[in-house]
Order: C-alpha cells, then sequence, then structure tokens
C-alpha cells in the first residue's frame, strides 16, 4: 500500500512535468507561427503600398492577385494562435499538493 502510494505521488510529478513540456514545445511553436505570421502580413502590406504606384490593367490583375494569395493562407492573426494554447494546467491538475 505505501509503495502503491509512493508509485501514485511520482507518476502525479512525471504527469505534471509531462504537462508543462508540452505546454511550453506549443508556446515555441505558437510563437514561431507568430513570427512568420508577422513576416507574411509585412509581405501584404509591403505588396500593397508598391501596389499604389501602379496604374491599369496591371494593377487590377495584382490586387487580384493578392486577394487569391491571402485567401490561401487562412487565418494568420496571431491572437488566434495563442488561443488555441493549452497551459500546464490546463493539460494536467495535480493530485497530491502536499510535496
Amino acid at each position: 500500500e505505501l509503495q502503491w502510494e509512493r508509485w501514485r505521488r511520482e507518476e502525479d510529478k512525471r504527469s505534471e512535468a509531462k504537462a508543462r513540456s508540452e505546454s511550453l514545445q506549443q508556446l515555441s511553436d505558437i510563437m514561431a507561427d507568430w513570427t512568420k505570421a508577422l513576416a507574411v502580413e509585412m509581405f501584404f502590406v509591403e505588396a500593397e503600398k508598391r501596389m499604389q504606384m501602379v496604374d491599369g490593367e496591371r494593377r487590377v490583375h495584382l490586387e487580384t492577385r493578392l486577394r487569391l494569395a491571402r485567401s490561401m493562407l487562412g487565418d494568420l492573426d496571431p491572437l488566434s494562435f495563442i488561443e488555441q494554447w493549452v497551459s500546464p494546467e490546463e493539460r494536467y491538475q495535480r493530485k497530491f499538493m502536499d510535496e
């Protein structure tokens, strides 16, 4: 019985450590995705600025292409990335808090 209790406490600690590790990895991935999203957004902002200097048919064509490119990429709102993050506490609740 005592050994079983010790094992359960150790397993609880392992599960907490795993939840923390997974949460940190997910947060790191989110930060990398955020960086990419900002780079993509900067690309589109710069393209739109440059497009202001183009006239006529070429501009219409470029506007269409830019709209198509944006639509292919989907949601690039960095805040939606952080909303998907799962904190360590959301992943695992300790069963033994006395340690």
